[in-house]
């Protein structure tokens, strides 16, 4: 007995097959070009998250972890170093590449138990006047980092020294936001890391 095979309607011959050949290819692109678009947009938001995890972390952790515990040196030695060095401490008077880089990445805030404190160490041109400001925020986890609604603050003002150090003791436990600026005769702002230099680092407890 013979076989007989029967070609149905919804058989598709070779020409069909490539005549959608090219719209095929288009497809497979599109869905791996869709693809690609959301691995990426997963691995930024992943990224991204971590980032602002670690970077909201560390201006709290160090209130209560020391790095010096695990580099060896306490925030007593590292403020020493940076009193001994000070008078060395220049003042860039060329825009630099990387000078933006260092206004983004200054620390202007932080997590603070009570009586630790902050240093802040300058680096000033002659007959100008800087001003420091110690602000402690509401209470509000997270969002005190960017927003600081202020409840207590501390200032200070140097007006006849071009190097030295300004020491604020936190009165309270909490998130503490501070500034500087600084002034020349007559009445004109100078611009940090182009004209002048102040540090702000954890002092520890009643540093000194």
């Amino acid at each position: 007995m013979g076989l007989k095979f029967k070609q149905g309607g919804d058989v598709r011959t070779r020409a069909d097959i490539l005549l959608d050949a090219p719209e095929n290819r288009r497809q497979k692109r599109k869905i791996m070009f869709g693809r690609a678009f959301q691995n990426i947009f997963s691995s930024v938001i992943i990224v991204g998250g971590v980032g602002f995890i670690t970077y909201c972390s560390s201006l709290y952790m160090g209130s209560v972890v020391d790095i010096g515990d695990i580099t060896g040196k306490t925030r007593l030695e590292r403020t020493q170093k940076i009193k001994a060095t000070v008078d060395e401490m220049p003042l860039i008077k060329k825009r630099t590449l990387i000078f933006p880089v260092f206004e983004y990445l200054a620390v202007d805030r932080i997590y603070l138990r009570r009586g630790q404190s902050i240093l802040a160490t300058y680096s000033l041109p002659k007959n100008s006047q800087l001003n420091l400001t110690f602000n402690q925020c509401k209470a509000v986890p997270v969002l005190e980092i960017f927003r600081c609604k202020t409840v207590s603050d501390q200032s200070e003002t140097i007006g006849n020294k071009t190097t030295g150090f300004v020491e604020f003791t936190a009165l309270r436990s909490g998130f503490y936001h501070f500034k500087n600026s600084v002034t020349k005769s007559p009445n004109s702002t100078l611009k940090p890391y182009l004209d002048y230099t102040v540090v702000w680092q954890r002092g520890g407890k009643q540093a000194h």
